[in-house]
């Protein structure tokens, strides 16, 4: 089967019946009156498929909704029905879906198009339509790890977003471009586009939250510790501030904090925080089980660097219940955790200061 038929293959076709049902609202939508009875006929099969894909897309299904918008353009290009526009929009309606179904290389297809179609009617792109285009392609290339594509589309759209004084997205775009630069490991870009977050004054929210917690990472990193410890303070104090001292957010940034705490030295800190992080996470009304293991394998850590090596056991015994819960008793982490328990209580009982006298 080819890949054009695999993508099909779980379409329901448009009857006769349904497409001469909504040519009327088509013709409302094209302006168009002259359309021959064929004509009439393949738009409304279109107007169907897209109306499926719509249900589809709504429900999250970016797989079968990509399929009907598909159907929906294989019917309307050969035909050249529609508008520039109506056209340019079922491009990007396929790049959005074929982005969210993971299948990169027709979201990258079709994005283009919509792009090329778009601007080739605009007398400037300046525009937050272009902006939106340009941030959902950085969106592809930086999930294929192909950061310096994605850092380009990113720039391009932030352009646009300044100019248009689009401030709050301005700062998302900025946030997306450090992190780019962070994982490339050019950590002065990505300070700079970090700050450039914060500088803006007027923007309070999770861009902002994200910005000082992002740089926190970077000096801990570069083993400016204070300068670590000082952003990730102010990121905990924000999403406390932002949403609460029982958020998600805050107990992100507790985690994040703790891990400095760690690698300063400073234990009995990071363990306090450790323990605010997971009693959150717990007790949270949907509890996320995957952050609440790994938060409890970090207290466990800073637990072992304290050398409270029996609250580090009782955690570890905890994390490997909730492993075998998620993941399975083959899985290889539950057998690492396995291994380092058994070595780990092994060290302990032949300690010096363990050995009891014969």
């Amino acid at each position: 089967m080819s890949e054009q038929q695999d993508q099909n293959s779980d379409v329901i076709e448009v009857t006769r019946e349904e497409a001469e049902a909504i040519v009327a609202q088509w013709r409302r939508d094209s302006n168009d009156y002259d359309m021959t009875e064929e004509q009439d006929r393949l738009a409304g099969i279109a107007l169907e498929y897209r109306r499926r894909a719509s249900e589809f897309e709504s429900e999250e299904n970016y797989v079968l909704a990509a399929r009907y918008y598909q159907k929906a353009d294989d019917v309307l290009e050969p035909a050249n029905l529609g508008s520039h526009h109506f056209r340019v929009w079922g491009h990007y309606k396929l790049g959005v879906c074929y982005y969210y179904a993971k299948n990169y290389e027709m979201g990258s297809r079709y994005l283009l198009l919509a792009l090329e179609g778009y601007l080739s009617h605009k007398s400037s792109s300046s525009d937050f339509t272009a902006a939106n285009i340009y941030t959902l392609l950085g969106h592809l290339y930086r999930d294929q790890e192909q950061y310096e594509i994605a850092i380009e589309f990113y720039k391009k759209s932030l352009e646009i977003l300044i100019s248009q004084n689009c401030r709050k997205l301005s700062a998302c775009t900025q946030n997306y471009i450090g992190r780019c630069y962070c994982d490339i490991e050019e950590h002065d870009e990505a300070i700079k586009y970090y700050s450039m977050t914060l500088d803006m004054i007027d923007v309070v929210g999770e861009e902002t939250v994200e910005a000082h917690s992002r740089l926190g990472v970077i000096y801990r990193e570069a083993e400016m510790y204070d300068e670590a410890i000082e952003c990730h303070q102010a990121a905990i104090d924000l999403a406390v501030q932002l949403s609460g001292e029982q958020s998600s957010d805050a107990a992100r940034e507790l985690n994040r904090i703790a891990i400095t705490y760690r690698y300063m030295g400073l234990y009995d800190e990071a363990i306090e925080h450790y323990q605010r992080s997971l009693e959150i996470y717990e007790n949270q009304e949907d509890v996320d089980l995957r952050m609440v293991a790994r938060v409890l394998e970090n207290l466990a850590m800073g637990y072992v660097h304290a050398e409270q090596v029996g609250s580090a056991m009782e955690c570890f015994g905890r994390l490997l219940s909730l492993l075998r819960e998620l993941d399975g008793d083959d899985d290889e982490h539950v057998t690492e955790v396995e291994e380092y328990m058994a070595n780990l209580d092994l060290s302990y009982r032949f300690s010096p200061l363990n050995v009891k006298p014969s």
